[in-house]
């Protein structure tokens, strides 16, 4: 917490950028002082809205063992799931150079992963597979095991939205580059 000219703020890691919000009117500004995304915002601001006491560490779950998650996986593969098969199915290759940008580093699973540090105590990790013979291309998402303590269902599948959006985005960007750019 600081303050600056009778504002207090608290800043916080998203996504490899410092965001600011700034009390007492609870708004989100991004490094060059402009409002973020109203998704991005609610995420944020119900992250710190978080009574919950830090969980020991717990193995990731995936979207399907959050509460009602089982429920909404039709939606969440549809948002969060398939644009990452459309962007990594053909090319895992770019995954570890897009999540770079977030702070992302691979770790061991599918033909690619990686883990993007997402939130404080909150990492997302991204698999991908390969299409081949008469498998398709697949994709998966886990979560650190305490995003229940600090964000509900609904605010997980905005999450995992976010990465995913702004990976399939960078990964437009470096299959751009030529070959060795």
């Amino acid at each position: 917490l600081a303050e600056e000219g009778g504002r207090a703020r608290v800043r916080l890691p998203f996504l490899a950028s410092d965001i600011d919000v700034l009390l007492p009117a609870w708004e989100a500004v991004g490094p060059d002082g402009s409002r973020i995304d109203v998704y991005d915002e609610i995420l944020l601001l119900h992250y710190l809205g978080s009574t919950a006491a830090p969980p020991s560490a717990a193995e990731p779950i995936s979207f399907a063992e959050m509460p009602s998650g089982e429920f909404y996986m039709p939606a969440f593969r549809r948002r969060s799931i398939a644009p990452l098969v459309a962007a990594f199915g053909e090319r895992p290759d770019l995954l570890a150079p897009a999540a770079s940008r977030f702070g992302g580093r691979p770790v061991e699973g599918g033909d690619a992963a990686v883990v993007v540090p997402a939130l404080p105590r909150i990492g997302v990790t991204v698999m991908v597979w390969r299409g081949e013979d008469d498998l398709p291309a697949d994709a998966s998402i886990l979560m650190s095991g305490s995003v229940a303590s600090y964000l509900s269902t609904e605010d997980v599948a905005v999450l995992c939205g976010a990465v995913a959006v702004r990976l399939v985005k960078e990964a437009r960007r470096f299959a751009r580059r030529p070959v060795g750019g």
